[in-house]
């Protein structure tokens, strides 16, 4: 299977923290430590396959933070 994501995770004040190239949402997961489910939001709404009106607080937080890239 070939790599498909690039996961960029920063910090507090949104630096650049690491990039990983991943395979999957299941190895995102694994790698950030967030549920599969959470991954796969991120994803679809930073790229606009979803749009969502209303975005929980916390998802919020976690798309400041986590930013999934298509390859």
């Amino acid at each position: 299977m070939r790599d498909r994501f690039i996961v960029n995770m920063y910090d507090e004040n949104e630096e650049l923290k690491s990039s990983i190239v991943c395979k999957s949402y299941r190895q995102i997961a694994k790698e950030t430590g967030e549920e599969y489910h959470v991954c796969r939001n991120i994803h679809l709404i930073g790229n606009g396959t979803i749009v969502k009106k209303f975005v929980h607080p916390m998802m919020k937080k976690l798309q400041k933070r986590l930013q999934i890239l298509d390859i």
